[in-house]
């Protein structure tokens, strides 16, 4: 029943100021955010998943993270959310992740790398994933054909795992001999010899 120019608010939870919008002798109304604060013991992590790789992500699958300065330790979380929209610009699924964070090591906006893993798969085939040479509209791989000799084929892949090996669905038989490294250069020398075998055929339907 009484007007008092000063009184106490306290906070309906216990965390972290992370913004003050208020200062004293300002006004405020009902409504008005004074404090935003944050209960750190739990952080969720926002990640973005390439849209190939959407339909393999569901809510409760494990998921590690990798922190930028300290690379090799790795935290487990699990994925909590996903977003039921992709983001039209950069063609990529938001999921929020949970991770717990007791010594308080996790910071809000800190980048990291995580990893989800989808359901193991043993009676895969899987080449490493940097054997793929991927142009955007067909992936190839250099089969060896023996005699210093190498083919390219054209493979249909699936899930990538382990961080660097690719499933492939089509295109290889188990035991084919892949090419690891140099590819590369491999694929730029048939490019050329393809680009010879076309003028040469052009040359001689002008004669």
């Amino acid at each position: 029943g009484k007007v008092r120019r000063a009184f106490a608010v306290r906070s309906p939870r216990t965390g972290f100021v992370l913004d003050k919008n208020i200062v004293e002798g300002a006004r405020t109304r009902a409504g008005d955010d004074l404090y935003r604060i944050a209960d750190l013991s739990r952080i969720w992590v926002t990640a973005e998943v390439y849209e190939f790789d959407a339909p393999w992500v569901e809510v409760g699958q494990s998921a590690q993270m990798e922190l930028s300065f300290e690379e090799g330790k790795i935290l487990e979380g699990k994925v909590a959310y996903i977003y039921p929209t992709l983001n039209p610009v950069s063609r990529t699924l938001t999921v929020r992740l949970e991770f717990e964070n007791p010594e308080m090591r996790l910071k809000p906006g800190m980048f990291a790398t995580v990893y989800i893993q989808h359901r193991r798969r043993d009676d895969a085939l899987a080449v490493p994933t940097e054997a793929i040479i991927d142009s955007g509209r067909r992936k190839i791989v250099f089969v060896s054909t023996g005699d210093g000799h190498f083919e390219p084929r054209e493979i249909a892949t699936g899930l990538t795992g382990d961080r660097h090996v690719t499933e492939v669905l089509s295109g290889l038989e188990e035991g084919d001999p892949v090419v690891v490294s140099g590819q590369f250069l491999l694929d730029s020398e048939s490019q050329l010899q393809e680009a010879i075998g076309k003028m040469a055929v052009q040359t001689g339907e002008e004669r």
